[in-house]
């Protein structure tokens, strides 16, 4: 699995087609801003977003934040990883390391929305293992937030996609953060816990991108 790591392709989740507002929200104790995204299209494919927000949480220790955007396999200094993991069982995956160095605990990614006024809002994708640590894993629990609210908490131990689907409809028109959390389990056995999330996409029903024109030149 650790080949597939695609740590240098930072470029291409930063090109997206989607708005991306920078507000000036600045997170206790750090100096940049938060990322807010707002969708201009019906579906958005969160994992080629660049900007997110992504931290961990020491067992007994504080909640750290790294940089927007940041990127990172196994060699990072708690070991907790957050970078492309290539295409497996025929779907691109995620990958979303807890910490293992010295201290496990937890890892997350969060996606801030600006979400429209629509009459129906999905957000849907999968859960697995990564293929090789099958077997040496005691399993990983994966867990949704939405604006702090658990929607979803399942421990997997098997590389076999298992496709979730949450209905965000009641957030319509605010704007929310995805959190998106790993946790070594209930043994708190973090070895080869390649925890991989897969097709996380947000569908807009019945939404409308505003067009904008753009009047020609006046000739000279």
């Amino acid at each position: 699995l650790l080949p597939m790591l695609r740590q240098n392709n930072t470029t291409k989740h930063l090109q997206s087609l989607f708005t991306v507002i920078l507000l000036a929200l600045a997170l206790p104790g750090v100096g940049w801003a938060r990322p807010i995204i707002v969708p201009d299209r019906p579906a958005m494919r969160l994992d080629d977003l660049g900007l997110y927000e992504v931290g961990y949480t020491l067992r007994g220790g504080p909640e750290v934040r790294l940089p927007v955007g940041w990127m990172s396999g196994l060699n990072s200094p708690t070991g907790a990883a957050c970078a492309s993991a290539g295409v497996q069982n025929g779907r691109e995956a995620w990958l979303l390391h807890v910490p293992w160095r010295g201290r496990t605990g937890v890892t997350f990614q969060e996606f801030t929305l600006k979400l429209p006024r629509v009459p129906k809002i999905d957000l849907s994708g999968a859960t697995a293992l990564g293929a090789d640590v099958v077997g040496k894993s005691d399993g990983v629990t994966f867990r949704v937030y939405v604006d702090g609210a658990r929607r979803l908490a399942v421990n997997r131990t098997d590389d076999a996609w298992k496709p979730f689907s949450l209905d965000l409809t009641e957030w319509a028109g605010k704007t929310v953060v995805l959190r998106f959390e790993t946790d070594p389990g209930p043994l708190d056995d973090a070895s080869f816990d390649f925890a991989l999330w897969g097709g996380r996409e947000i569908f807009l029903s019945g939404f409308k991108p505003l067009v904008q024109s753009h009047p020609a030149p006046a000739a000279l």
